[in-house]
C-alpha cells in the first residue's frame, strides 16, 4: 500500500498553520488585556464597597437586609479605603524619587535626560491608569 505524500497540500498546511498562530498571537493579546484590566480595576480601589458588598453577598449568601447593611458599612469605608490607597501611592513616590536620584548619579548627562522623560511618562500613565491628579500623585510612582 503507498502513503499519500504528506506535501502534496502544503499550501493548506501552511494555511492552516497560520490561522493556528494567528489565533494563537490573538488569544494572547486578549488575555493579556483583560488581565491588565482586572488588575487596574482591582488596584484602583474606586468601587471597592460595590466589588466588596457584591463578593460577601455571593460567598456568605446574605439576606437582601444583610446586603443592605454590608453595602452601608462598605460604603462609610469607602472614603478611608481611598486615604490609604493614596497614602501608599505617595510613599511609593518618595520612594522611587529616592532610587531615582541614586541612579541618575550614576549616569551620563544623556542617561539621565532619557531616564527623566521616561519617568515623565510613566508618570502620567500611571495617574491616568488610576484616575489620579498630579497633585494626588506628584511622583514618578509607576513600578512599570
Amino acid at each position: 500500500m503507498k502513503l499519500p505524500n504528506p506535501f502534496k497540500y502544503w499550501k493548506i498546511l501552511l494555511l492552516m498553520a497560520g490561522l493556528f498562530l494567528a489565533g494563537l498571537v490573538c488569544g494572547g493579546v486578549l488575555t493579556a488585556s483583560a488581565v491588565g484590566k482586572a488588575v487596574v480595576r482591582g488596584l484602583s480601589m474606586e468601587g471597592w464597597n460595590r466589588r466588596t458588598t457584591r463578593d460577601l453577598q455571593h460567598h456568605l449568601k446574605l439576606t437582601p437586609e444583610q446586603t443592605e447593611k454590608v453595602r452601608a458599612i462598605a460604603d462609610r469605608y469607602q472614603p478611608e479605603v481611598m486615604a490609604l490607597r493614596n497614602d501608599t501611592f505617595k510613599r511609593f513616590g518618595a520612594l522611587h524619587r529616592r532610587f531615582n536620584a541614586e541612579v541618575e548619579a550614576l549616569l551620563t548627562p544623556d542617561q539621565a535626560l532619557v531616564l527623566s522623560n521616561l519617568n515623565a511618562r510613566r508618570t502620567e500613565k500611571f495617574q491616568k491608569t488610576f484616575n489620579l491628579s498630579p497633585a494626588t500623585n506628584t511622583a514618578s510612582t509607576t513600578p512599570k
